[in-house]
C-alpha cells in the first residue's frame, strides 16, 4: 500500500463509501483502486499502475483491465471489483476498522428529522384548517364559479323552463 498526500486520478469511473465513512475510487486509467480517508489521506489498495491485465494477488501485483468498477459489502466487509473487460468478479477484503461504525447517530438523526418533517405537515394542515374560517372573511369572500354567474345573469323573456327552447329563443333574438 502506497501512502500519498496527494493523489492524480486518471479516468475515475465508480466509487463507494464504506461503514466508516472512507471512499474507494476505481481509478480506470491507472489500473488502481484508491483509497480515501475521511481525514483526506489517499491511498493505493490494490492494482499496478504501469500495465493492465488480470493477474490476481495482493497489493501491487494485482492487474486489471481499463474496465472496472468497485462497490463496498458490509455483509463480506470487502470491496467487489468488476473487471468488465477481463469478465471477472474479485474481492478484495478490508481491515475490521474499516467496517466497524462509529455510531448510528447519523441514521437516528434522519429518523428524528423525518419525523420532525411530517408533524410539522400534520401541524400546519391542522392549523389551516382551524383558521379557515377566521381567515376567509377577514381576506374577501370565496368566488362563485364564472360559469355559475353566467347562467343566472341570462334573463328568460320567455318563460320557458326548458334549456334547449330557451337557448333557440335567445338565438332567434340576437
Amino acid at each position: 500500500m502506497e501512502n500519498q498526500v496527494w493523489a492524480q486520478f486518471n479516468k475515475p469511473k465508480s466509487f463507494t463509501v464504506d461503514l466508516g465513512g472512507n471512499v474507494y475510487v476505481a481509478d480506470q486509467l491507472n489500473h488502481v483502486v484508491r483509497k480515501i480517508s475521511s481525514s483526506g489521506m489517499t491511498t493505493t489498495i490494490v492494482g499496478n499502475y504501469s500495465q493492465t491485465g488480470r493477474q490476481d494477488g495482493p497489493g501491487k501485483t494485482a492487474t486489471f483491465s481499463s474496465d472496472f468498477e468497485v462497490l463496498f459489502v458490509p455483509q463480506l466487509c470487502a470491496l467487489l471489483i468488476s473487471d468488465h473487460g477481463n469478465q471477472l468478479l474479485r474481492q478484495v477484503d478490508l481491515k475490521q476498522e474499516d467496517c466497524i461504525t462509529g455510531s448510528r447517530s447519523a441514521l437516528g438523526a434522519v429518523k428524528f428529522w423525518v419525523l420532525g418533517l411530517v408533524l410539522s405537515c400534520l401541524f400546519g394542515l391542522a392549523t389551516g384548517f382551524a383558521i379557515r374560517p377566521y381567515a376567509i372573511p377577514n381576506t374577501g369572500r370565496r368566488q362563485t364559479p364564472s360559469f355559475l354567474q353566467d347562467m343566472e345573469a341570462l334573463p328568460n323573456h320567455s318563460g320557458e323552463s326548458s334549456t334547449d327552447v330557451l337557448l333557440r329563443c335567445q338565438k332567434r333574438n340576437c
